[in-house]
């Protein structure tokens, strides 16, 4: 409501006290969302991590087969986390008739506008982190490799 009044200002510290509900709201959505595509990372990673030790542990004959089971599980395990999970969560399944009788019951029974706004950013946010993730991972072990190897 006071969107485009309270955008004027140059600084969150000068406004008055018409726009601090605004600010709050705003910062807190944000942080929100930020918190919520690192905490889907953070799981993906968990997940990752636990799939592989426990594929591991199965003792495929091959070492073929165990890579791809490692990455078959990988991917439904990550793409269930990030894509179904985030939508059904501020889904409203009732007036889906296939699937109303999951008891969602969100904000959003389709992909409006204001669902571009408030979870979109998240979610690309999200597959965005999870893209680069790989190369993050690769430099880690690789600078830790070589940590060790200047230890010795």
């Amino acid at each position: 409501m006071y969107q485009c009044y309270c955008k004027t200002y140059e600084s969150f510290y000068d406004y008055t006290d018409l726009c601090e509900e605004y600010f709050s709201q705003t910062v807190g959505g944000y942080t929100i969302g930020q918190l919520v595509t690192i905490a889907i990372t953070v799981v993906n990673t968990i997940i990752r991590t636990l799939c592989i030790m426990l594929i591991k542990k199965i003792g495929y004959h091959t070492e073929t087969a165990e890579i791809a089971a490692i990455t078959m599980t990988i991917f439904i395990a990550t793409f269930f986390n990030t894509a179904i999970l985030l939508l059904l969560a501020d889904a409203d399944l009732k007036q889906v008739t296939i699937l109303s009788w999951i008891p969602l019951s969100g904000p959003f029974p389709d992909l409006t506008e204001q669902w571009y706004i408030i979870i979109a950013p998240s979610m690309i946010m999200t597959m965005a982190l999870n893209a680069v993730y790989p190369y993050i991972d690769f430099a880690i072990s690789f600078g830790t490799l070589g940590l060790f190897r200047c230890l010795d």
